[in-house]
């Protein structure tokens, strides 16, 4: 082999991303699939979206001929009775699921947690402002897409019933979840990825001295018992997530909150 053949073997595989990005022969589904990384804490669940072959989030949008991405989540179990309204003041019961969280209208504690409304709808966080606590644009950092929920819902077993009457739920009940990625299309509307997950919560507490489902604020310290499970990735099930991709969404989570502007977001994370 001469060697300006040997020299052109070893730099062609770095330059193929940066090719293959220019003549747009990527396709959607390697761009997007397995790019995510999800961990559950004790009352938090975090996850963070890097597209693959080094792609800027602009960039893997638009290869994909969405106008940027979002997560979508699904309340699909909610035990009764239950704290959460609607923001019309509507009480959600069992008989409400499957709903998307935030609910249609949002919730009426988003604005006694932040101030400002959480109706994001048909999305988790909101590609229609900027700069709240609700704002999509508060969780994109750089190439990178967050995602952040800490419930905490006082009916469950075991609570104080606040929102409740001082009522909880039967022995065994909890709140259960489907959360996906997705791409928003230039209508507005959502486009599931492949990646997502399905998991449960049975912490029992509050976060802000209230019961919560969509959250971007940890739970009140003391105030309650039990935690969340991841059930399903993709499908499949879950077993514990290698160190490695535990420090890096929890590095990930840090970003965020670091980034978080609104005054009432003082919220202390702590990444060992």
């Amino acid at each position: 082999m001469s060697k300006r053949l040997w020299l052109l073997s070893l730099l062609l595989p770095c330059a193929l991303p940066t090719l293959a990005r220019a003549a747009h022969l990527v396709p959607c589904s390697a761009i997007t699939d397995g790019a995510v990384t999800l961990y559950a804490g004790d009352t938090a669940i975090q996850a963070a979206f890097t597209p693959n072959f080094d792609f800027s989030l602009p960039g893997a949008a638009a290869a994909c001929g969405f106008v940027g991405f979002d997560w979508q989540q699904i309340i699909t179990t909610l035990p009764d009775p239950s704290p959460f309204r609607q923001g019309d003041g509507t009480r959600l019961t069992s008989a409400s699921t499957p709903f998307f969280d935030p609910a249609p209208g949002g919730y009426t504690y988003c604005f006694v947690l932040s101030g400002y409304s959480c109706d994001s709808y048909p999305f988790y966080w909101n590609p229609n402002t900027t700069n709240t606590p609700w704002s999509l644009n508060e969780y994109e950092d750089g190439n990178t897409l967050f995602f952040y929920d800490s419930p905490a819902d006082s009916c469950l077993p075991g609570g104080r019933g606040v929102g409740c009457l001082g009522l909880t739920a039967p022995a065994g009940s909890f709140l259960g979840f489907t959360t996906q990625l997705v791409g928003i299309l230039p209508d507005g509307s959502a486009y599931p990825l492949p990646d997502f997950w399905t998991w449960t919560d049975t912490f029992n507490g509050t976060s802000g001295g209230i019961s919560t489902t969509a959250n971007f604020l940890p739970v009140d310290a003391g105030s309650g018992t039990g935690g969340i499970t991841i059930t399903s990735e993709t499908g499949v099930d879950v077993s514990t997530p290698e160190p490695s991709s535990v420090a890096l969404v929890c590095l990930g989570a840090c970003l965020v909150f670091a980034r978080l502007r609104v005054a009432r977001r003082k919220a202390l994370v702590q990444c060992l």
